[in-house]
């Protein structure tokens, strides 16, 4: 929708919006099932499951903010600052290995959610407010500090219910509980991104201080979000065959523990006589 007046004129690419949406969901079902895999590992496998669930949230999220500010176009040229556009990646993935490692030792308490959905919220907030720092218009872009506000509030509470259901529902181990959630939590980082853009000011005057190779949009958009969805298919594959290969290491303990069960019961049953014969 064009916006007139002291304020540049804007407009979306809807496509590029629903693929923005697309990301969203996609990088927080695969967050939220990685999440389940490090409360039940131990060890490096907690580790390695919590850092492949910080990086490919992370990913997904700077990608779906990416994609989503290359939808908005103004009729200005548009680059993007290479370093504060990395710095906005590093922060979304921080705040999610921050909020993964809270998250793990939590009893299932109301409150207990708050940290870790603030966590993720904060890092969304910070990663879509630095991805536009990165784009250096001057005059710089100004924010009505309601809306401000409202997009992080948004994002805490989102992120903060997304991963209260994930939680209470993990024993399910249901597609559609993790679906479900990922729709919450996808929520929150669109309803974050769109009301922040509700909320940016961008100056009638202004143009873009960036320096960089100029690269077609919508191209540069479809080959982001190719790798994304690559990268975060890959890690539910990972997840998928860790947790068939768990459950068929733990069914074969206990085949074997079934199998010995006789001869444990006679070895309890012989020790017990040999007690009764030694106190006679």
């Amino acid at each position: 929708m064009p916006v007139a007046g002291h304020v540049l004129a804007h407009s979306y690419d809807l496509r590029l919006v629903a693929l923005s949406v697309l990301i969203a969901i996609a990088a927080c079902y695969a967050a939220l099932d990685l999440a389940g895999r490090i409360t039940f590992a131990r060890g490096k496998a907690r580790l390695l499951w919590l850092t492949g669930g910080a990086i490919a949230m992370g990913i997904g999220i700077w990608s779906m903010h990416f994609v989503a500010t290359l939808a908005l176009k103004l009729p200005i040229r548009v680059l993007y600052d290479l370093p504060l556009t990395a710095l906005s990646w590093v922060f979304a993935i921080v705040a999610c290995g921050a909020a993964f490692i809270v998250l793990r030792r939590l009893t299932g308490k109301h409150r207990e959610f708050l940290l870790p959905g603030a966590l993720i919220g904060i890092g969304i907030a910070s990663m879509h407010y630095t991805g536009d720092a990165s784009m250096r218009l001057s005059p710089g872009i100004s924010y009505d500090p309601v809306l401000f506000v409202a997009s992080v509030l948004i994002a805490i509470g989102a992120a903060t219910a997304a991963l209260w259901i994930a939680f209470h529902l993990a024993k399910q181990r249901a597609v559609f509980t993790n679906f479900g959630a990922a729709l919450v939590m996808g929520a929150a980082v669109v309803g974050m991104h769109f009301r922040a853009v509700a909320a940016a000011k961008f100056d009638i005057n202004s143009i873009c201080l960036a320096a960089g190779p100029m690269l077609d949009e919508e191209w540069l958009a479809y080959t982001i979000g190719g790798f994304t969805f690559v990268i975060l298919t890959t890690t539910m594959l990972l997840s998928a065959y860790d947790a068939r290969l768990s459950s068929a290491i733990a069914g074969g303990a206990e085949k074997l523990r079934q199998a010995n069960e006789p001869v444990a019961q006679r070895v309890r049953e012989r020790t017990q006589e040999l007690r009764q014969s030694r106190d006679a």
